[in-house]
């Protein structure tokens, strides 16, 4: 839109901040997604083409984001 500035992180950080502020427990992945090292052609290639879905490298980086961030609950049972 022209003169519009738009910024990308503003929904991100708007939910964490809501979240935060209730006490939800959250995980935001963009930072993940956004750290992923890009392939020659230059595209981290997390989704599926056309699609809004992880692909199998998506999910790969995601799962285990999301395993350490549940490996580090204190609060799970069975923790130690």
């Amino acid at each position: 839109v022209d003169g519009l500035l738009l910024d990308r992180d503003e929904p991100q950080a708007s939910l964490r901040a809501a979240l935060s502020q209730r006490g939800i427990r959250h995980l935001d992945l963009l930072p993940t997604l956004r750290a992923v090292e890009a392939r020659p052609d230059g595209d981290r290639h997390c989704y599926l083409l056309r699609d809004t879905h992880f692909n199998v490298r998506g999910n790969d980086f995601a799962g285990r984001a999301i395993a350490a961030w549940i490996a580090g609950w204190s609060d799970m049972p069975g923790a130690r």
